[in-house]
């Protein structure tokens, strides 16, 4: 694979992730109009919603890359994708419903099975359209599709820094309602013509469960230390030290959404490999996609720990964020592991599901142990290290399988470097 052969798509991706990181800065406004307490419920509310949407997209619409990659099962695979994604998000609803009594003995929200019912229920297509789009390698609508979402909450942020220079934690709610229901029917728009379902064919709903189940455990697993580590620490630390911690993760989402966009591209690309039986597509696909990350990842964690944090964390945000300097740059280290453990995009692709809950819930029990040792010697400013030990565990699995199996040595993971000088001298100074 030769990176600039994907130049467009790559372009496109990478345009994506620039609204996210615009987007982070937008966040760093929104911080500064609600009290550190508020913005705590906030995060823990956001991360709810996420969490939801990740578990569904695990078990319901991985399989529309699995099995939607082949035109004569694609029609039955985006059917089962959407029936089973719908299912899964609205029967979190009923769970949010019934647990209401028991959270809010721990968390000071109100209307919180309503604003569960309205982020989730205006999410269910948006991340639906998302998959159908990094099927194709679409990233052009995907775009204009996040241009939406991020943009229209950030009008609204603006909106309220220029009226009343405050939001409260239902007005910023609903507004996130709004710009997922907005940009889910700009989705169902740029796809009316093209999605069709079926009933007929293959995959059968058993071979469809058999695949997104160990999934689906794998993605609740997985998102507990990476999503619901907030709501955990909730119960243990105060909503103004879940204020800090919220506002170092969200400072840390720009690493989070580059490794999204690229385990999306990966994945569409290694299972295209799989089904071709194109080994060597596979390995340089692998090699070079994640020595790209890596590098990128490694030469910001460096300028940001040189200083480039507390610049600006000081600049945007109020003296009481500052704490949050410390808790960013200890999670920008676990950067460093996200193209490690972006590797299970080709173990997923594989098949091998099982394999990957295993590490999963092995990494979980790492981060059991640090978050006890955490919460008993009440050390609220070393939450990041619960996450940071679980995807160092569950990336150094994924990278010792990878090694085993495709020759994937260290060294390799700078590959990117020689290969950018060559095609840099290439295009500039060739004759």
């Amino acid at each position: 694979m030769k990176i600039q052969e994907h130049i467009g798509k790559i372009s496109w991706s990478m345009g994506n992730k620039v609204v996210v990181i615009m987007f982070g800065f937008v966040s760093m406004i929104l911080m500064t109009m609600m009290e550190l307490s508020d913005y705590g419920i906030l995060t823990m509310i956001l991360a709810i919603n996420q969490w939801t949407m990740v578990v569904s997209n695990n078990f319901a619409l991985q399989g529309m890359i699995q099995y939607g990659v082949e035109k004569k099962t694609r029609a039955k695979a985006d059917l089962l994708s959407f029936l089973m994604h719908s299912g899964v998000s609205l029967f979190t609803c009923l769970l949010v419903l019934l647990m209401n009594d028991f959270i809010s003995e721990y968390v000071s929200v109100e209307n919180l099975f309503v604003f569960m019912i309205g982020l989730i229920g205006a999410n269910i297509f948006r991340y639906f359209v998302h998959k159908f789009f990094q099927r194709e390698y679409r990233y052009k609508e995907l775009f204009f599709i996040d241009l939406v979402y991020y943009g229209g909450i950030s009008a609204f942020i603006f909106y309220k820094l220029f009226t009343t220079k405050k939001i409260e934690v239902s007005e910023i709610v609903w507004a996130f309602v709004i710009v997922e229901a907005a940009s889910s029917l700009l989705g169902f728009l740029f796809i009316r013509k093209e999605l069709k379902f079926s009933i007929k064919k293959e995959p059968s709903l058993k071979e469809f469960v058999r695949f997104s189940l160990p999934m689906a455990l794998h993605s609740l697993v997985f998102s507990i230390p990476r999503r619901l580590d907030i709501v955990i620490f909730n119960a243990f630390f105060s909503d103004a030290a879940i204020g800090i911690y919220g506002a170092a993760k969200t400072l840390f989402k720009t690493f989070e959404e580059t490794g999204f966009a690229a385990q999306a591209i990966l994945y569409t690309a290694s299972k295209k490999g799989h089904n071709a039986k194109d080994n060597e597509r596979i390995r340089s696909l692998l090699i070079k996609g994640t020595s790209l990350m890596f590098v990128t990842f490694l030469f910001l964690v460096i300028i940001l720990n040189l200083g480039l944090t507390e610049i600006l964390v000081t600049w945007f945000l109020p003296e009481k964020y500052l704490p949050a300097i410390g808790e960013f740059n200890l999670l920008v280290f676990v950067a460093l592991m996200i193209p490690f453990s972006s590797m299970n995009v080709y173990i997923i692709s594989e098949g091998k599901t099982r394999l990957i809950l295993r590490y999963a819930l092995e990494g979980l029990i790492v981060f059991s142990i640090v978050f006890g040792c955490i919460a008993y010697w009440d050390l609220p400013y070393l939450m990041p290290i619960g996450y940071g030990l679980y995807l160092l565990y569950y990336g150094l699995r994924c990278y010792l399988y990878i090694r085993k199996n495709y020759g994937y040595t260290v060294r390799k993971i700078f590959t990117v470097i020689p290969d950018s000088i060559s095609f840099i001298k290439e295009k500039v100074f060739k004759k």
